[in-house]
Formats: structure tokens, sequence, C-alpha cells
């Protein structure tokens, strides 16, 4: 075979590769936020943009989801929001301890057939909060956490084959739960579906 023809070969294969992903990226209708090699180790980054799941923005906890791929590891990212009110000012421990999510900690997805998928955090996540003062009887906190879920391929397998219908994320304060309806399930499952 010339040099023209495994060019030619080799052009049309890489297109045909492009036209494909570009199809599936489509019907699954991704977009991403970042889609980037990481400055650090060169590996390929990708996050989806953030889509809330829950019920309502006034749930409480509540919380938004992204797919990231980065180099070969997969994770769904669940970003908590808690807002809560204290009888107090806050102090740096009410601050540092408002959302803590240590490594090993366990993430269970109740899926439509009742189904339990357990997934453990290979990282810790901290929470990030704000405190507002309102008046002198009301004094609100807001912590923000992101939870890094690793996914395998046998996971993203079974969390896409029906509906995820709760979240339960383990947190030294007690357990995170979220419950949503078929509309946040679909949105689910598309941020699932973009994680390459």
């Amino acid at each position: 075979m010339s040099y023209k023809s495994k060019l030619r070969n080799s052009i049309v294969a890489t297109c045909a590769t492009l036209l494909l992903f570009a199809a599936s990226t489509a019907s699954a209708k991704c977009k991403f936020f970042v889609d980037m090699p990481s400055v650090t180790t060169g590996e390929h980054v990708r996050w989806t943009k953030w889509t809330g799941f829950t019920l309502a923005i006034t749930t409480n906890p509540y919380a938004y989801m992204t797919g990231i791929s980065e180099g070969d590891r997969k994770y769904l990212g669940l970003r908590i929001r808690k807002s809560y009110a204290l009888p107090r000012i806050a102090t740096k421990e009410d601050l540092d301890r408002s959302i803590v999510v240590p490594a090993g900690s366990d993430v269970f997805f109740q899926m439509a057939d009742e189904s339990i998928i357990k997934i453990q955090t290979d990282l810790p996540a901290t929470g990030d909060a704000d405190f507002v003062v309102h008046n002198a009887k009301r004094y609100d906190m807001t912590a923000d956490a992101i939870v890094k879920v690793p996914l395998t391929a046998e996971n993203l397998s079974a969390l896409t084959a029906q509906r995820v219908l709760r979240i339960r994320v383990g947190a030294e304060s007690g357990d995170l739960d979220f419950k949503f309806g078929k509309k946040g399930s679909k949105k689910m499952g598309e941020v699932l579906k973009c994680i390459q």
C-alpha cells in the first residue's frame, strides 16, 4: 500500500471516529465547562456543566451533579449545598466542619427496582461555608462541598440501566439524602452518559 493510501485511510478512520464521538455526545446533549488537558498531569480532563437534580431548589440539602473524566478515571461529581440556622454566631469549628465527607465514605444509589448500588469515595471532601447575620436573633450558615464518586465501567452501566430514585452520601455530621422524580432521574442519566 502506498504512502498516500495509508495516509488517506488514516484520515478517513480518524474522521469516522470523530463523527461517532460527536454523534454519541450530541445524542446525550453533552455540554462541558471543562474540556482540556490538565496543567499538572497532562491528562485530558472533562467536566460536564453542573445540573440540578433535586425536586426543588428549596430542598435542604440540595445538590448539583457533573460528570467527570480525568484521563482513565471517571467520577460523578456531587456539589452539595446545605443551609441552616444557628442559635448563635458561627465559630471557626462550625465553618470548618459544616460538611465533611471523609475518604472511604459510602454513597448509596437506590434504583427503580429498589436495589442499592454502594460506592465508596476515594477522596475526602470538605465544605466551604459562609455565615450571614440577619439580626441579633438570626444567624444563617450555608456550606458547599464537591464530592467525587469514583465510577467503574460496571458502576456506570448499572447506574444508566434504570432510574436512580435516591442518593445517600455518608458525612461526618450524618447522612445527606437526595430524593428526586422522573425529571431529576432523566437529568442524571444524561450526565452519566456524558462521562467518557
